[in-house]
């Protein structure tokens, strides 16, 4: 059987596939968006992994608005792992999509509504052959699973609600683990 462990590919923080509303106007129905043609974020998650490993794993997004519908992101990843058996940390991987908004004819007076679609891949920046002593980590132990990914998604907004969908596809693996 072929198999991959989880990862933390970003798909779920690229593009459409996040919250675009401004919230700060208080007004759920609300679709408007500022308006910036370049943004530079930062953000942070921690998860308690397999064998309570401890990960913390920082991250970059830049943002290029590149017409009225279209965007561009590319998102930098690391991880910093500590556990039982080792600590590792590295730069991850780097996610790059472009997310094209599609805002749709409203039938009915302040629907809002709008239509995201994103495509992107995943590049990784290490083969995940982390070692300790001369044997391999295991992938709990590696910052990337060592996969190009093919990401796609799409997105429906509706009075500020969301409805997601998306995929990853591993389509070169170059793990040496």
């Amino acid at each position: 059987a072929n198999a991959q462990g989880c990862s933390d590919a970003g798909f779920c923080t690229l593009g459409s596939l996040k919250s675009n509303f401004d919230f700060e106007k208080k007004d759920s129905n609300s679709i408007n968006e500022k308006e910036f043609k370049n943004t530079i974020g930062v953000g942070f998650s921690y998860g308690l992994g397999e064998d309570k490993n401890n990960n913390f794993n920082p991250f970059l997004i830049y943002n290029r608005k590149l017409t009225k519908h279209v965007e561009l992101q590319t998102k930098l990843t690391s991880a910093f792992i500590q556990g039982k058996v080792a600590n590792a940390n590295n730069i991850s991987d780097i996610c790059i999509a472009t997310n094209t908004s599609i805002f749709l004819k409203d039938k009915k007076p302040k629907l809002h509504q709008r239509l995201n679609i994103i495509a992107g891949i995943k590049i990784p920046f290490s083969t995940a052959n982390f070692k300790k002593n001369g044997q391999a980590l295991p992938m709990a132990y590696q910052p990337s699973l060592a996969t190009v990914d093919i990401i796609a998604g799409i997105n429906y907004i509706v009075f500020g609600f969301e409805i997601n969908g998306a995929f990853q596809i591993p389509i070169v693996q170059i793990n040496k683990n």
